[in-house]
């Protein structure tokens, strides 16, 4: 068997599809989850290992999908799913603070490494965003840990600008 690698990136896209979510895709959802949650612990060590939760976050992900609209969409190579989007249409900014518009909030995209930076992110996203507009969004939310460069720049390149930032600061002494 050819190795992804080797692949053209023409080859991966005339064989590649995004279709919505399907049961029987929970393993191979949890399967590019805890590759993301593994490259996510690079740049932030609170992340839990992702053998640990991505069975119960991927269920968690998949409940909330159903029960306040959202989808996932998959993208799958040769019958294989190598990458998904989760986007919820239905969100508001804090209405004390802002006038009502509703938005999309993108809350996981995942593209298995081995096939990054071949056009697979994008077509997830371009997917994600007519599943926002269809659904009323006037704008797209998406959260990225401020030291993963290439999701920044990857979200940059795509058109998105920083919008609020959240700061951490660590307080001395030990966690109880």
């Amino acid at each position: 068997m050819q190795d992804a690698r080797q692949d053209t990136t023409q080859d991966i896209l005339d064989d590649f599809a995004v279709r919505e979510l399907h049961a029987e895709d929970r393993q191979s959802m949890i399967e590019c989850f805890i590759e993301l949650q593994e490259h996510e612990r690079q740049f932030e060590h609170r992340r839990l290992p992702g053998v640990e939760m991505a069975s119960r976050y991927i269920d968690s992900l998949m409940e909330h999908c159903r029960s306040e609209r959202g989808k996932m969409f998959v993208a799958s190579l040769r019958e294989t799913a190598v990458g998904f989007v989760c986007v919820f249409p239905y969100e508001s900014l804090d209405s004390d603070l802002n006038t009502h518009v509703q938005v999309a909030y993108i809350c996981d995209l995942v593209v298995r490494e081995e096939y990054r930076g071949r056009g697979i992110g994008k077509e997830l996203m371009k997917i994600a965003e007519q599943y926002a507009i269809a659904n009323g969004a006037t704008d797209v939310f998406v959260n990225v840990l401020a030291g993963n460069n290439s999701a920044r720049d990857f979200y940059a390149q795509a058109g998105y600008v920083p919008y609020e930032l959240s700061l951490v600061k660590k307080l001395p002494g030990e966690a109880q």
